[in-house]
């Protein structure tokens, strides 16, 4: 899931680089982005028999089960880490671009 988000950022980057001086066209592809982003995830947790509600839900109900999952398997951990690292880079990268060109 966080790989989807991070693809976001990216291709919202890359959106705002090719039209940040186009705020009309910018934030237009931005929100055709961001639709696609919401169809992927509602996809994503379809696929899985679930929603976005119901896999919040298990998470805070179970989260005491799922720290010590992550205890207990450090690479696995390390892997989220990494992606949610990756995801935050991009994201402030994305916010810092859009404030720089005056999309916010």
């Amino acid at each position: 899931m966080l790989d989807i988000n991070a693809d976001f950022y990216s291709t919202m980057i890359g959106l705002i680089n090719q039209y940040g001086d186009d705020i009309e066209t910018c934030n237009t592809k931005i929100s055709q982005e961001r639709q696609l982003l919401i169809n992927n995830l509602n996809a994503l947790y379809a696929d899985n028999n679930t929603t976005t509600e119901e896999y919040t839900k298990y998470c805070s109900s179970n989260r005491a089960a799922l720290e010590k999952f992550f205890t207990e398997n450090p690479a696995f951990q390390t892997t989220l880490d990494s992606a949610k690292a990756e995801f935050t880079s991009l994201a402030n990268e994305a916010d810092s671009l859009m404030t720089e060109k005056g999309l916010k």
